[in-house]
């Protein structure tokens, strides 16, 4: 078993045309600057415009790459800045967050991981309508759930 959530198809096709988009426009400024610089003499402003362009359209790749992927044994969760695999013992459910938080983890010590892939909109989330991220949630709490099962009948002993 394994299921990998990634954002909606439109989200990956804007995204990732966008961070395309700024990163080409971040080395072009950068190609510009150092011809500038080593044939005209130019001052460093491009230099740091290329590097925000550059940093901007990697972050806006990373989105695009963003998941969560859960198999037999772990949660993978692929944000933005950060890539965690979380093993599914630890994990006691799935919730909903809003405001574009995504969906969280709720690990059995307490703490929250966020999964920035999947997201409900504030509206949404305010108007109390369904939206993907409810699906998916429920889904990943019937998978751990499936999985939580699957363990107990294996450390159960049989039939005498």
């Amino acid at each position: 078993m394994r299921r990998t959530y990634r954002p909606r198809p439109v989200t990956l096709l804007i995204g990732g045309a966008v961070a395309l988009a700024l990163t080409v426009f971040g080395l072009t400024i950068l190609a510009v600057t150092i011809w500038g610089l080593v044939a005209e003499g130019w001052g460093y402003w491009g230099l740091a415009s290329a590097a925000l362009f550059g940093m901007i359209g990697i972050l806006l790749w990373r989105m695009v790459f963003a998941h969560i992927t859960v198999d037999d044994t772990h949660v993978i969760v692929a944000n933005i800045l950060s890539t965690r695999r979380i093993p599914l013992e630890e994990v006691e459910g799935f919730e909903v967050s809003y405001a574009y938080w995504g969906v969280s983890a709720i690990l059995r010590d307490g703490r929250m991981v966020v999964i920035n892939a999947i997201y409900k909109s504030n509206v949404a989330h305010f108007g109390r309508f369904p939206t993907r991220a409810d699906r998916i949630v429920g889904e990943l709490n019937d998978i751990l759930e499936e999985w939580r099962v699957r363990q107990t009948d294996a450390a159960s002993p049989g039939p005498p």
